[in-house]
């Protein structure tokens, strides 16, 4: 099966399963793929916004009903839990409306956002549509934007590849090394 088939059959579920949970990724592809054509940028952004809203509503209603618990079986989310909250005192619109597009906390942020009973249902649906419209625009926009970059850098970049290579080399050891220096850094 060619990549144009299974976009084709497959390019707009797969999207939408994706924008269920984090999906930052997945929409970047899916706006790169409207570029070349595969998909339409309209319904990229329509299905984006549809799995992004379904998918924060689950685990709005999720902390609602059992947010303590799975924040106890769930050391990371703990962790990431108690950065929200210290934001969340400060300014919880501003939180419904934009936490989707901090890397990480788009499984978090609804949780405990349902676990705040003083905030009112149709208030975060409301704040969460409009997040969810700004969110599934924005990223998908840039995939297709980045699409048409990659076209441009590609095309140029074929006369100085020799040159390049090992310039790219580099820089992939250099960010392996600092990459590895954080994490040992951070054991001990």
């Amino acid at each position: 099966m060619s990549l144009e088939s299974f976009v084709q059959n497959y390019g707009y579920g797969a999207l939408f399963l994706g924008t269920l949970l984090e999906g930052e990724t997945v929409l970047i592809l899916a706006g790169l793929m409207a570029h070349m054509g595969l998909m339409k940028l309209p319904l990229v952004i329509l299905v984006a916004l549809f799995g992004s809203v379904l998918g924060d509503q689950f685990y709005f209603f999720l902390g609602r009903r059992k947010g303590a618990a799975l924040l106890d079986r769930h050391p990371l989310w703990r962790r990431r839990a108690e950065k929200v909250q210290r934001v969340m005192r400060r300014c919880r619109n501003g939180i419904m409306l934009g936490f989707r597009f901090v890397y990480g906390m788009r499984i978090v942020t609804p949780l405990l956002l349902g676990m705040d009973r003083t905030i009112r249902i149709p208030r975060f649906i409301l704040l969460n549509l409009i997040g969810a419209a700004l969110w599934s625009t924005v990223i998908a926009v840039g995939g297709y934007f980045f699409g048409r970059v990659l076209k441009i850098i590609l095309k140029d970049i074929a006369h100085y590849e020799l040159a390049l290579l090992p310039v790219v080399l580099l820089i992939g050891i250099a960010i392996r090394l600092w990459v590895t220096y954080r994490v040992k850094r951070k054991a001990s």
